[in-house]
């Protein structure tokens, strides 16, 4: 259930399994990706595991992340949806991961800000 604890030994199987099943249902795309912000404890393992794999990270303004999280009603899993203070620590510690991990995956991984990416879309209206 969690990358982080599969034995080193384990990474290339892993890896080829990764790979055989992506390219299973990836219909032959040269991207595949992948939205889930729980992922983001996976990534050192999942750059181990998988040198051509690229990770971007997409922040957003943390208040406007804020209410998207307390918005959502979690079934499980997301103990930050019910406490306003918990949910702005988690998005601070997400931006804070995203920072340590670009800086630890050079060329590898990349850092977008929500609002600087369609910021030109709203000047050309």
């Amino acid at each position: 259930n969690s990358l982080q604890l599969l034995p080193t030994p384990l990474l290339e199987p892993f890896a080829a399994k990764f790979r055989e099943k992506t390219a299973a249902s990836s219909n032959g795309a040269d991207v595949v990706t992948n939205t889930n912000p729980g992922l983001i404890g996976s990534v050192g393992r999942l750059a181990q595991a998988l040198p051509e794999a690229r990770f971007v990270f997409m922040t957003r303004n943390h208040e406007d992340t804020v209410l998207r999280v307390l918005m959502k009603k979690y079934k499980t899993g997301n103990h930050h949806a019910y406490s306003l203070e918990s949910a702005r620590q988690y998005v601070r510690w997400y931006d804070e991961m995203t920072t340590i991990l670009v800086q630890k995956l050079p060329g590898r991984a990349l850092r977008l800000r929500y609002e600087d990416m369609v910021k030109p879309f709203f000047e050309y209206g």
